[in-house]
């Protein structure tokens, strides 16, 4: 394994099992096991997209019902799979193991020397174009590891559109929200002014790309065992951000302080973090800006602390007030009644 990468399997590797694809998630797992996502499913003589997360739980149950584990930590069940029923790990690679089969890798690969030439970064491929099941839609997954590549990794981005050479194209923002948001209940032209703020992304020659940054296992803030999570129900709250050290991370943590329990339990007022496991919701606000932010309330049972869990509920969402200003009334009644 590449000293950029961690030494176990985490967010942007990919294992098979069963001959189906699994999306790695998070950094800390139970032991034994590896917090995994359907990613593809082969049925039919081909190889199908996962779009919600429900697939994930009726594939487990139908063919691996022992990787569905009721998680202490997590406060509920969660799909685990057996490392012992992995069939195999397939880890991001670097620019000089990207094959030019096609225009995509091809794009890919000129993309990954853009940004990082001397492979100082640690930069590499993920996503469909690594599985090799990439097509003329498809988008440019990249990953670097370390919380403490952000900074740089987003100065590189910004020299880069300073000369033209990627731009915040919101066309390709639009292709890549209409396929991979389905499953939220906010307008698709939200996801679209949400996503078109991002450093780390943009679009590169007509192709939207994206630069996840994962946390190496000992900057993770929460390692496997230390809470013991329990929801407390749904709420949404006004907030403002004190904390984005990780917040451009996936996963990712915003230090909040929280303004109004708009609905919900009151002890919502107390919560001091959002986080999330997915990438959807890194770089959703910056310092000091106030937020809109819906999801589950949890409290640890062990510190009492209280925190906005965001996962796949269609409600979950985290929006700055004043960039989207306009339309918070419509907003709020989104995510308080879909």
């Amino acid at each position: 394994m590449s000293e950029d990468c961690p030494p176990a399997p985490v967010e942007s590797f990919y294992v098979t099992v069963g001959g189906h694809y699994f999306a790695v998630k998070g950094v800390a797992h139970p032991t034994g096991r590896l917090v995994s996502v359907l990613a593809w499913r082969w049925a039919h003589d081909r190889y199908v997209r996962a779009t919600r997360l429900d697939e994930t739980y009726g594939l487990l149950a139908e063919v691996l019902p022992e990787a569905l584990l009721l998680d202490d930590s997590a406060g509920q069940m969660i799909p685990a799979v057996p490392l012992s029923r992995v069939d195999r790990v397939i880890a991001p690679v670097e620019r000089r193991q990207v094959a030019a089969s096609d225009t995509l890798a091809e794009r890919a690969r000129e993309l990954m020397g853009l940004i990082d030439p001397d492979g100082e970064l640690g930069v590499k491929l993920t996503g469909s174009i690594l599985l090799g099941l990439h097509d003329e839609s498809s988008d440019i997954d990249l990953v670097a590891f370390s919380a403490r590549k952000v900074p740089e990794v987003a100065e590189v981005l910004e020299g880069l559109r300073r000369k033209g050479l990627v731009v915040s194209g919101r066309e390709s923002v639009a292709r890549d929200v209409a396929s991979k948001r389905a499953d939220s209940a906010l307008p698709v032209e939200v996801w679209i002014e949400l996503e078109s703020r991002k450093r780390l992304a943009g679009e590169f020659r007509g192709i939207h790309f994206t630069v996840k940054v994962v946390p190496m296992p000992d900057e993770y803030w929460e390692p496997y065992g230390t809470r013991r999570w329990r929801a407390l129900g749904r709420c949404v709250l006004a907030a403002e951000v004190t904390d984005v050290r990780f917040g451009a991370t996936t996963p990712n943590s915003y230090g909040i302080r929280a303004e109004e329990v708009i609905m919900g339990p009151e002890r919502a007022i107390g919560a001091v973090r959002i986080e999330s496991m997915r990438s959807r919701f890194s770089e959703a606000a910056s310092q000091g800006e106030r937020v809109l932010v819906s999801g589950r309330l949890e409290v640890d049972l062990l510190s009492g602390e209280c925190r906005v869990f965001l996962g796949s509920e269609p409600r979950d969402a985290i929006f700055p007030l004043e960039f989207l200003k306009a339309r918070r009334e419509e907003l709020l009644r989104t995510v308080m009644t879909s």
